[in-house]
This record gives structure tokens, C-alpha cells and sequence, in this order.
């Protein structure tokens, strides 16, 4: 299987993101990349260039609109078993319990 191989100009206008904020997400491992070298020498490079994976750039895509639903009960599961574990939920009582919160006592 052949990777395709995409310049950060064009990766870039995809994503509808800054040079700036490609290079934070290159230097993030956000995306995979690899750097070609030219040179007639060791000792001399006459041009390096930056190629991203197209398909670590498909994933990204994935991932940056994924179903916005999903992401926000993962973000409410997460903030109820804290808020359970410290006594503070705003509208329960105890885990699984929906409704108003009983009043302890």
C-alpha cells in the first residue's frame, strides 16, 4: 500500500488553518510528516521539504468534526463521575439517579 504524500500548502487550505497552526499540529504529532532532503552532497542541502500524510490528514479531519453529540456525553459522564465522586452534582444525589437533587439529611 502506497502513502500518499500532500505539501503543507495544500494541507494547509484544506484544513483552513494558518502555516502557523500546521507546524503546531506537525510538531504536535498531530500529523504524520516526513522531510525530503536535495542535495548533491553530505555536507550541502539545497532544499528540504515538508510532506504530510494524506491520511493522518483524513484522520485528523475525522476526529476535528466527529459527532459533537458523542463528544459532549463523554464530557457530561466525565463531569458527572466527578461531581458524584466530591458530593457536589447540581441534580443528583447518587449515581444514576436523575431529577432534582434530595436534600441531604
Amino acid at each position: 500500500m502506497s502513502v500518499e504524500w500532500l505539501p503543507p500548502d495544500l494541507v494547509a487550505q484544506q484544513l483552513r488553518v494558518t502555516d502557523t497552526e500546521l507546524a503546531g499540529h506537525l510538531l504536535s504529532g498531530a500529523l504524520h510528516f516526513r522531510v525530503r532532503k536535495s542535495s548533491p552532497g553530505p555536507d550541502v542541502v539545497l532544499l528540504m521539504d515538508v510532506e504530510i500524510s494524506a491520511a493522518s490528514v483524513a484522520e485528523w479531519e475525522r476526529a476535528r468534526w466527529a459527532d459533537p453529540v458523542a463528544d459532549r456525553m463523554c464530557a457530561d459522564r466525565l463531569v458527572n463521575r466527578a461531581a458524584m465522586k466530591h458530593g457536589t452534582h447540581p441534580t443528583r444525589s447518587s449515581p444514576g439517579v436523575r431529577g432534582p437533587a434530595r436534600k441531604a439529611g
